[in-house]
């Protein structure tokens, strides 16, 4: 092998890697990560999905002294709707994820004696993630899963941005 070869493989190897390791070390400096079932599910190209989702809330808020608030208690219902769109990166498997949140609680605690309730309604925070499936053993996606071939090797990246919005009151 000669320099000019050997050069222009490292150049190829950096560029192979090189997004998936600069990922990596910046996602160390991330704060938290959340769970997203079939973030990295290899579906048909352009394919569509769309999910309603809806939680149920209650219980007892614990504010441990930082506010004179005692005796809360927190009742909420909140429904999501996220839309899914499958699409090729660099010839990667993809999928594009949005998420809504709409939220509707019942707060009540006692303040300083006083018993005051609080109605909120509003939309929370919506979410954007983008998954890349970096490497996929090509036979397991063609294996059959009646043989029993389970393993496989698999690398995937996702990123995800939050738009922090403020609730509004309605009454």
């Amino acid at each position: 092998m000669t320099l000019k070869n050997g050069i222009r493989v490292g150049v190829s190897k950096i560029l192979q890697y090189g997004p998936a390791i600069l990922i990596f070390f910046l996602s160390i400096v991330g704060e938290a990560q959340d769970l997203a079932p079939r973030a990295y599910l290899i579906t048909p190209v352009h394919s569509n999905a769309i999910t309603l989702t809806y939680s149920y809330f209650s219980g007892n808020l614990l504010f441990d002294g930082a506010v004179p608030i005692t005796d809360s208690t927190a009742k909420v219902n909140v429904c999501i709707i996220s839309y899914t769109h499958s699409l090729r990166i660099f010839g990667r498997s993809a999928n594009f994820t949005a998420s809504l949140p709409y939220g509707v609680g019942n707060f009540r605690g006692r303040v300083l004696g006083a018993e005051p309730n609080a109605y909120r309604s509003g939309t929370f925070d919506s979410s954007y993630r983008l998954s890349v499936n970096l490497k996929v053993d090509r036979q397991w996606v063609f294996r059959n899963s009646a043989n029993g071939v389970k393993r496989c090797s698999w690398a995937s990246v996702s990123d995800s941005l939050l738009l922090p919005v403020n609730m509004i009151p309605r009454r």
